[in-house]
């Protein structure tokens, strides 16, 4: 009987490849990408085309938040310089770069993204070129000309960082009293000042939140949910927490901000909810994830995850670049954008190199850059393509 269910799938697949079926040309690119994955994590070498780029467009913050790097950089008060942020021609040619490497998404970052004046002149470089373009902030200084501008801006999606619905614990977090309220202005003035583009039929920007899974914040993980669901915000996206950002691979348990051990089952029992949250409506929590990663976290924050049975995309499935032109991974960098081009550092020795030692990493940090459990094996790849086209069916 089972094979006579996968001759009538494989019947119907081929029927609706013919009849140029939209879904399932979908499915089918997805399914060839994960196999390129795949064999890209074993020979440390990209045949597939990274998802997107993130561009770190500067390193300064108007917050100190504790749990991010960017406060122990060396001469914080000099970030300005030349060397460390890139001119906005540079940025036009490196959005050229991206777009020839058929790269179709970017995120913008920082830092704090919007303390650039030209913000709105590097989405239009970004969008001019055919790209899409999100932007990850704290939100604290969206006032109502700055929400008027991204709106209008054609920004795909606005990421806003907020890390408990308590403001006290909230604001510690994020270094500065008052984040939390300008924060939730910022995003009540965005959701005013959308903009609707006929052409995807929905209002820009989308919004979402980012949240860094901590010690204080286990009580408060569930209840965003609801929270947020009832501002316009169409996803949340939970983080794990590493002590540096810059390099995923150092992380440490013992850091006051890792859930200690007797709040262990306090963690658990807030990844459970979500994890039933997010079987029910999967694309509102960590949409880009499988369900599976939610529940790793149980094993993250006891260091108890079995690096044999992972296989992490990190320097594969996106391109990161910081605000000097580094092209950097979560062990450093490969390569400078003011030195050579994106294309030829993506495929470089050097680049190669360094894939190789993202390959030994005994830590996975289980960031939203670093994997699909769905490309662990060929198996589980043609077993999650199946599944999801039966679904179809």
């Amino acid at each position: 009987m089972e094979n006579i269910a996968s001759f009538d799938l494989l019947r119907k697949l081929w029927r609706a490849y013919f009849n140029r079926d939209k879904q399932i040309e979908r499915e089918l690119k997805i399914l060839k990408k994960n196999i390129q994955y795949y064999a890209s994590s074993i020979l440390c070498f990209p045949f597939a085309i990274p998802d997107n780029a993130t561009i770190h467009v500067t390193y300064q913050c108007n917050l100190n938040c504790p749990i991010c790097e960017i406060i122990n950089i060396p001469k914080r008060d000099k970030l300005s310089a030349p060397e460390y942020n890139l001119t906005t021609p540079e940025l036009e040619s490196i959005a050229e770069q991206i777009k020839k490497m058929g790269i179709a998404e970017v995120m913008l970052t920082g830092g704090e993204p919007l303390l650039r004046h030209d913000l709105i002149n590097i989405v239009d470089l970004c969008i001019k070129q055919g790209i899409e373009v999100d932007i990850t902030t704290n939100g604290t200084i969206i006032n109502e000309k700055t929400a008027r501008d991204i709106a209008s801006s054609k920004i795909r999606h606005i990421q806003v960082s907020i890390d408990s619905l308590n403001p006290e614990i909230n604001d510690t977090i994020r270094g500065k009293a008052g984040s939390f309220l300008k924060a939730i202005e910022g995003i009540n003035s965005i959701s005013k000042h959308k903009v609707i583009i006929k052409k995807t039929k929905y209002d820009r920007p989308t919004i979402g939140i980012n949240t860094v899974i901590i010690d204080k914040n286990l009580q408060d993980l569930v209840g965003m949910v609801g929270f947020f669901k009832k501002m316009e915000v169409i996803q949340i996206v939970y983080l794990p927490f590493v002590t540096d950002t810059s390099n995923l691979q150092n992380i440490d348990s013992a850091s006051s901000f890792w859930p200690k051990k007797v709040r262990l089952e306090a963690l658990d029992s807030a990844i459970d909810q979500l994890v039933k949250l997010k079987q029910s409506d999967g694309n509102f929590i960590n949409p880009h994830q499988q369900i599976e990663y939610l529940s790793l976290l149980k094993k993250y924050y006891r260091n108890e995850i079995e690096v044999s049975k992972f296989r992490c995309l990190s320097a594969l499935n996106r391109v990161v670049i910081g605000p000097n032109g580094d092209v950097a991974y979560c062990g450093g960098s490969f390569g400078n954008l003011r030195k050579k081009s994106l294309s030829g550092i993506w495929y470089s020795n050097r680049a190669w190199q360094a894939r190789k030692q993202v390959k030994k990493c005994k830590n996975p940090c289980l960031q939203v850059c670093m994997g699909k459990t769905e490309c662990e094996n060929i198996k589980t790849i043609f077993n999650s393509f199946t599944g999801r086209v039966k679904k179809l069916y």
